[in-house]
């Protein structure tokens, strides 16, 4: 297996299908580095790594079977213009690793709801 980045994606070389993800991108904007800001703010961690704000993002689904989802990608990005709203910021005193929880528009939670969920199901 062989990791590479081929035109601003993670592209991983295998010898079978790849298991695919879909996320919103966060960054660069003044939300992703307020999101890093406060981040940095809250964890006594000292040896704690940050992610670039150019790669903060909300991981919208994870296919749990390999190959494309051409129907899921089709509306997806038909709705995927959308504000995100960051709710909550948790960051681990004794590791330092940190994730932040959002509200999904109706649109993005009825997208969730109908694939994503019932993937985790099936």
């Amino acid at each position: 297996m062989k990791a590479m980045v081929e035109e601003g994606a993670l592209v991983v070389h295998g010898s079978s299908q790849p298991h695919y993800y879909w996320s919103l991108d966060l960054g660069p904007t003044p939300t992703a580095r307020e999101l890093l800001r406060k981040t940095r703010e809250k964890q006594t961690f000292q040896q704690t790594q940050y992610m670039p704000d150019t790669e903060l993002h909300v991981t919208m689904r994870y296919k749990n079977t390999p190959g494309p989802d051409y129907q899921y990608d089709t509306v997806f990005h038909r709705e995927n213009n959308q504000t995100v709203t960051i709710q909550h910021l948790y960051v681990d005193p004794k590791t330092g690793k940190s994730s932040a929880s959002v509200l999904l528009s109706e649109k993005q939670l009825q997208l969730f709801k109908d694939h994503t969920l019932s993937s985790i199901t099936d």
